[in-house]
């Protein structure tokens, strides 16, 4: 790849790549879309609630009294695209 070039891969397909070895950082965007129906999940009990208690302790951290659910609502959003392009 050249620098600039862009990849998007499936989110099953299992990839890589090799070591950085240039002085810069990469940079990466990820993306995730979903129905504006979509309801929040309780994730306490599961696999992911290691991730929930992070995120509540970085906001304790940073003087906020959140709930990971209160964090992923502020962090989502509906995004209506225009009906006419």
């Amino acid at each position: 790849m050249s620098p600039g070039d862009t990849v998007f891969f499936h989110p099953l397909l299992v990839h890589g790549s090799g070591a950085n070895v240039s002085k810069h950082h990469r940079k990466c965007i990820t993306v995730h879309y979903a129905s504006e129906h979509c309801e929040y999940i309780d994730v306490r009990g599961t696999v992911q609630d290691v991730i929930a208690r992070e995120i509540e302790d970085e906001a304790k951290r940073r003087g906020l009294n959140l709930s990971f659910e209160e964090a992923w609502q502020i962090k989502s959003k509906s995004v209506t695209a225009p009906s006419k392009l």
